[in-house]
């Protein structure tokens, strides 16, 4: 009866850990304008490439809607700045205050989006890579300084592409051409 029991109690020690070590964080490096991470269990990896027109400013820490959000913080000379960032799946699920639509299963990429956040009237361009439960987010943030009087009346990304189509699109092409992601 001790030999069954002690087998039981071994293998539930065994099976919890292995438990755990699937949950293991990403690994995370980087190297100049170049940031990846990589899932040590299976070898997949994320990596952001930014233009050169960027430049790190410093590795931030900072709770935004009740969630920790670290990240690589990086700017240009026009004030645009990229955060480049991972957090588990349900954290940044809490942070879009939605469920995405793919299953956290191996790795699959996001269309980027736009959004216009009208309380600090600036647009935000995401571009996101989910890795089993884990989440890779490269984000473009530029705030509308210019349109201080503007930015009262809009509400919506379409109120802004109404009023300022080339100004969207102005920065949708930037952002695509400052953020690369590359992904296994």
């Amino acid at each position: 009866m001790k030999r069954v029991l002690t087998v039981l109690m071994v293998s539930l020690l065994v099976s919890l850990f292995a438990g755990c070590a699937a949950k293991t964080t990403m690994i995370e490096n980087r190297v100049e304008n170049t940031v990846t991470y990589t899932l040590p269990e299976t070898g997949q990896f994320v990596t952001v490439q930014l233009g050169d027109s960027y430049t790190y400013e410093h590795y931030m820490e900072r709770t935004f809607r009740g969630v920790d959000v670290k990240g690589y913080l990086f700017m240009d000379d026009s004030g645009s700045a990229i955060l480049v960032s991972k957090m588990p799946r349900e954290k940044f699920e809490q942070l879009v205050r939605r469920k995405l639509a793919i299953p956290a299963k191996g790795i699959q990429a996001l269309a980027p989006r736009t959004i216009y956040g009208s309380k600090f009237c600036d647009l935000v361009r995401a571009y996101v890579v989910t890795v089993e439960n884990d989440v890779v987010a490269a984000v473009k943030v530029k705030t509308l300084v210019d349109y201080t009087e503007e930015c009262a009346k809009w509400t919506t990304l379409d109120d802004v592409m109404a009023a300022e189509m080339e100004l969207v699109t102005e920065f949708d092409t930037s952002a695509d051409e400052a953020i690369t992601l590359t992904w296994h």
